[in-house]
C-alpha cells in the first residue's frame, strides 16, 4: 500500500480535490443505504404490535423515498467523481508513456523488446487507470461500508455482538493479503505472455517475404496459436484468482 501511494502520488496530490468530494458521497450513500432495512424493522415492529396508523405509514413511504433520492444523488457524484479519475488517469498515463518513451536513448530500445514496450503501454496503462477508479471503489467498499455498518451496529445493537463481528477479520485480511500476492505475481507472468505475443506477431509480419518464401505458414502459426494458448491459461488463472479476492476481501 505504501509502494502504491508512493507510485501514484503525482496522481493524488492532483485530484485531491476530487478524492475528497468521493470519499464524502461514498460516506453519504453507505450511511443512507443502511437506513431502509432500519426504517423497514421500525415499520414491521409497528405493523406486530398493531400500532401502524396511516399517518405513519405515509411518514415512513415519504422517509424511504427521500432516503432513495439521496441514495441515488450521492452514488451519482461518486462514481463521477471516480469514473473520471479513471478517464483522466489513462489519458495522462499514455501520454507520460510516450513522452517518456520519446527521451530514452538507443540502448534503452535495445534492452527492451517492442512487445513488452506495447504491452507497457496498453495494458498496464490500463491497469493503472483501473486503479485510479475501481481500485478506489473497491477501498472505500472495504474501509468506509465496514466501518459505517460495525458504527451503526454498535450504536443500535448489542456491541457484544458488534465485538464478534471482528473474529472473522484477521482471517479475510491474511486470505486477501496471500491471494492478492498471488494475483500480482499471475498478472505478470500474464503480461510477459501478452508481450510475448506482441514481439512473435511483429517479427511475422516483418518477416513475411522469408516465412513464405522457406514455406512456414503452418510452422509459425503453430507457434503463435500455442502462445495464445498459453496467453488464454494465464489470463484464466489471474480471472480465478481475481474471482477469489472479491469474496475473501469482504
Amino acid at each position: 500500500m505504501k509502494k502504491l501511494i508512493r507510485q501514484f502520488h503525482w496522481l493524488l496530490e492532483k485530484y485531491q480535490r476530487e478524492y475528497t468530494f468521493a470519499t464524502i458521497f461514498v460516506t453519504l450513500n453507505y450511511l443512507v443505504s443502511v437506513l431502509p432495512p432500519w426504517f423497514a424493522g421500525h415499520a414491521a415492529d409497528r405493523i406486530f404490535a398493531s400500532n401502524l396508523t396511516v399517518g405513519t405509514l405515509l411518514v415512513y413511504v415519504a422517509i424511504m423515498l427521500t432516503v432513495t433520492a439521496l441514495a441515488y444523488v450521492s452514488g451519482y457524484f461518486w462514481s463521477y467523481y471516480l469514473i473520471k479519475a479513471y478517464d483522466v488517469t489513462e489519458l495522462m498515463a499514455r501520454q507520460r508513456t510516450f513522452s517518456k518513451l520519446l527521451n530514452q536513448n538507443a540502448p534503452f530500445f535495445l534492452a527492451q523488446s517492442t512487445g513488452s514496450l506495447m504491452g507497457k503501454s496498453t495494458n498496464d496503462v490500463s491497469s493503472i487507470a483501473e486503479m485510479a477508479g475501481f481500485g478506489m471503489m473497491v477501498l472505500f467498499d472495504s474501509t468506509l461500508y465496514q466501518l459505517v455498518l460495525l458504527a451503526i451496529m454498535a450504536i443500535n445493537g448489542s456491541w457484544q455482538l458488534t465485538l464478534l463481528t471482528f473474529l472473522p477479520y484477521p482471517f479475510l485480511i491474511f486470505s486477501s493479503r496471500k491471494i492478492g500476492n498471488r494475483l500480482y505475481s499471475e498478472y505478470d507472468l500474464a503480461q510477459q505472455a501478452f508481450d510475448d505475443i506482441n514481439d512473435h506477431v511483429l517479427e511475422n509480419i516483418q518477416g513475411i517475404r522469408g516465412i513464405r518464401a522457406f514455406v512456414m505458414e503452418d510452422q509459425e502459426g503453430k507457434q503463435f496459436a500455442d502462445r495464445t494458448s498459453h496467453l488464454f491459461r494465464q489470463n484464466m488463472k489471474v480471472a480465478r484468482l481475481d474471482a477469489l479476492f472479491m469474496p475473501a476481501s469482504r
